[in-house]
């Protein structure tokens, strides 16, 4: 949607259209549905030994939690964009940058951004909860 962004008389459409898909997006990876394959994710951001076997192009990059998440925000500001036609064009263009910001860092095996990011495995729940009362 953000790639080809259409004519702009139709900018004020568009922009809605996709800050609904990605309130859709939002929603799902804030309820820890599975991220898209192809982000390098696996990995604790916190624990620089975790991207050693990940391969060259893992580890993030120069990309930190607060950068991507700064990247996750102004994207998320141009989306909520309200005007005319030329500031909707205009967020569209600033909206497609973001994306392809925060999509190629984390495809680079950046963290996910703070509403996204996954527990560590030392905040998970423990497994006892999961068993049957005596």
């Amino acid at each position: 949607m953000l790639a080809r962004p259409g004519l702009t008389p139709y900018a004020v459409r568009r922009l809605r259209y996709t800050d609904t898909a990605f309130g859709i997006l939002d929603a799902l990876l804030r309820s820890g549905a599975p991220v898209p394959e192809y982000w390098i994710v696996e990995a604790d951001p916190e624990d620089p030994e975790a991207y050693a076997d990940a391969g060259p192009d893992a580890g993030g990059g120069n990309h930190t939690l607060d950068s991507v998440t700064c990247t996750y925000d102004a994207l998320s500001e141009a989306l909520r964009e309200t005007g005319g036609v030329a500031a909707c064009a205009a967020a569209l263009r600033v909206a497609r940058e973001e994306w392809e910001c925060l999509d190629s860092a984390l495809c680079e095996g950046a963290p996910l951004p703070e509403p996204w990011a996954r527990p560590s495995a030392w905040t998970r729940p423990s497994r006892v909860m999961d068993r049957p009362m005596p």
